[in-house]
């Protein structure tokens, strides 16, 4: 407790960006400097 998040929230946007959506996500990493996450989403969801 207090020493960060478990990771959870990612997993719940990766669930609905990936399986409700039908993207992906794309991350970018650097020691020391962090990271980036990026969604990338098609025009038209599936099943639209």
């Amino acid at each position: 407790m207090g020493s960060g998040g478990s990771g959870l929230g990612l997993h719940v946007v990766h669930n609905i960006v990936s399986g409700v959506l039908g993207g992906s996500i794309d991350l970018e990493s650097e020691p020391g400097k962090g990271s980036t996450f990026g969604p990338r989403l098609p025009a038209i969801a599936p099943g639209s």
